[in-house]
């Protein structure tokens, strides 16, 4: 298995950009993600754009203030993608963070983005994807912001973070059709469940897609996948698949009311990767701080990128 990651850093060396995702996909199953790009005004040329990678449950679309606040910062061009199982990417058995990483160098090769290199955004469950993509592919890689999550194992760790997330799956999975067809009944069976926060069972419910015609509803993740994934404590740690250190910059976003990152206990192990880090913290944000607070969230990326990926 080594062997074949081995081979595809070999490739992305050597291969002409336009053959590289036929490859990727061959040899690493990856999946064509969907995405939305954010132009600047005044877009400054040479500069590597943004690819931004959402948590679970979440999509592209809920980075639309963010990117479009970061492009304009920046004067970069910033690519937000559905993850596998996700919004409107490809459902596939596999969701392990190998997959992510992989479908994120897929993306890269790809005729959308321009060059050879990007500054990764992850938040969450894309946190722990970039990671992984920036361990394997450092080469690749200007840099990269790691929103609220660390590269450890949540379980056993005895942090109990991940068990929100299973909760959020089975909710939704035990939701009937009827229910699913009205969102006021869907936001009254959330609540029900224990679901208190109205904002998060607003986020919860864009998964679901409705169709009007014939007044169905299904949900856009593969809840299934995402279930078991957990389940089995493939999300809920973070395999490097052998891959030990990155000198990747990397900037670690955290909310200051969100319990995922504790710096103090967890920032052994991102020096453990990523030795070339720095940490800024929004006090007033929990865990969606993108979202909280895009204003400061970008402002401090923007800082970081504009000051040669140092400290904030």
């Amino acid at each position: 298995l080594k062997l074949q990651f081995l081979y595809l850093i070999a490739i992305q060396e050597t291969t002409p950009k336009m053959f590289r995702s036929r490859i990727a996909r061959r040899w690493c199953h990856a999946v064509d993600m969907t995405y939305v790009t954010v132009k600047p005004g005044a877009p400054i040329d040479g500069l590597e754009p943004f690819v931004v990678l959402h948590g679970m449950l979440g999509n592209m679309h809920n980075w639309r203030t963010p990117a479009r606040m970061l492009a304009e910062k920046t004067g970069r061009v910033v690519h937000c993608v559905d993850m596998r199982n996700h919004g409107r990417s490809p459902h596939a058995d596999a969701m392990t963070f190998n997959a992510v990483s992989n479908d994120i160098l897929q993306f890269l090769d790809s005729d959308v983005v321009e060059g050879d290199k990007a500054v990764l955004v992850g938040h969450s469950l894309g946190g722990k994807g970039v990671m992984h993509a920036a361990l394997k592919a450092p080469e690749r890689f200007v840099g990269q912001v790691v929103a609220d999550i660390s590269p450890i194992c949540y379980a056993s760790s005895g942090r109990k973070e991940a068990s929100h997330s299973f909760n959020f799956i089975q909710y939704l999975l035990d939701m009937d059709d009827a229910t699913k067809t009205d969102l006021a009944k869907a936001d009254a069976y959330l609540a029900a469940a224990g679901v208190t926060d109205k904002g998060v069972r607003a986020f919860l419910l864009t998964n679901l897609a409705r169709c009007s015609k014939t007044k169905t509803a299904q949900w856009r993740p593969n809840l299934q996948v995402l279930h078991d994934s957990i389940d089995d404590g493939t999300l809920v740690g973070f395999e490097t698949n052998g891959f030990e250190e990155s000198a990747v910059p990397t900037l670690i976003m955290t909310g200051g009311r969100s319990p995922y990152v504790n710096m103090e206990r967890d920032g052994a192990a991102f020096s453990k990767y990523f030795p070339n880090n720095s940490h800024h913290s929004l006090p007033g944000a929990g865990h969606w701080l993108h979202a909280e607070e895009p204003g400061a969230f970008t402002d401090a990326v923007a800082s970081w990128v504009k000051g040669g990926y140092k400290s904030v």
